[in-house]
């Protein structure tokens, strides 16, 4: 959900924020937003429930496919394995005290998943 002074604005907003999503591991529709977004009609606001069987009459399909996913997936992989993933900054004295409390949310942020 986002909020401008115009509806240029908030779509604006929301073609940034949908740009930033990054999901592994399962199917999302953000591809299909994003297009949603960025057609002009939906910018005029010219919005209806048949608005997908207009525009896209034979379905939307994903511009980038598989081949983009596994590209992307690559990147993720290359950007972890040289530790572009981990923290850029070392906790200061202040920070340490606090290292053994599982719930400081300063830690985890920084908590990692295998």
């Amino acid at each position: 959900i986002v909020h401008a002074e115009t509806r240029s604005g908030a779509i604006e907003k929301m073609i940034n924020a949908i740009g930033k999503f990054i999901v592994m591991g399962c199917q999302t529709n953000i591809g299909f937003l994003a297009d949603l977004l960025a057609h002009p009609a939906f910018a005029a606001g010219q919005t209806t429930t048949n608005f997908i069987d207009t525009h896209w009459p034979d379905g939307w399909a994903n511009p980038g496919g598989e081949e983009l996913m596994q590209t992307l997936a690559g990147c993720a992989a290359a950007a972890e394995s040289f530790g572009l993933a981990k923290a850029a900054t070392t906790p200061s004295d202040d920070e340490d005290a606090f290292r053994g409390d599982m719930h400081n949310p300063f830690l985890l942020i920084n908590r990692r998943f295998p």
